[in-house]
């Protein structure tokens, strides 16, 4: 699917069927002021933008959004049931594929796919360990980080993933194939 397609998908999810994954895991118990969409974009894009914001920067976030809310309504929803919705919601953004541009390069015509693969190591705050195994958690490492492989077949244009796995697996052991 093209580029504009994908981000159309992404808006949806985020948008839209964002606030029956919150019902079903239960992180929104009732319609309040704090809706489901804006928890999880003011989530999302407040961590993005800053790893350790404060609640009161997440409160900045949510005001974009006309939404006034305490720094003790946003830690009132960060709860087992959110982290559930946020995981589902991850699965459901990473599985949405897009194609990019083919390369046309008479040489790699000779190829049945031309893959080109990265990763990327995300570290998370030690009470993930047990979700996201990372590489331990002296110096540069972490107790808890989540990796991110990615793979674009220059031929075609498809980019796959990203699939998550622990931190700690090599990049030699990548989930594709």
């Amino acid at each position: 699917m093209s580029v504009t397609h994908g981000l159309e998908q992404y808006q949806h999810l985020l948008e839209d069927e964002v606030r029956d994954i919150a019902w079903e895991t239960g992180a929104v118990k009732r319609n309040g002021k704090l809706d489901a969409a804006t928890l999880v974009q003011m989530l999302i894009f407040g961590y993005w933008q800053t790893p350790d914001i404060p609640l009161s920067g997440l409160q900045q976030i949510a005001g974009r959004r006309d939404v006034d809310v305490t720094a003790s309504a946003i830690s009132q929803r960060l709860t087992p049931e959110c982290a559930e919705m946020l995981h589902q919601i991850l699965q459901r953004l990473v599985a949405i594929q897009i194609e990019g541009e083919k390369v046309d390069i008479p040489l790699l015509k000779n190829f049945s796919a031309v893959i080109v693969e990265d990763s990327t190591i995300i570290p998370l705050p030690p009470e993930l360990a047990n979700i996201w195994r990372g590489c331990g958690g002296s110096g540069q490492t972490s107790q808890a980080a989540v990796k991110a492989f990615t793979q674009w077949n220059v031929l075609t244009g498809v980019l796959s993933g990203p699939v998550l796995t622990d931190g700690r697996v090599n990049d030699h052991t990548s989930p594709f194939p």
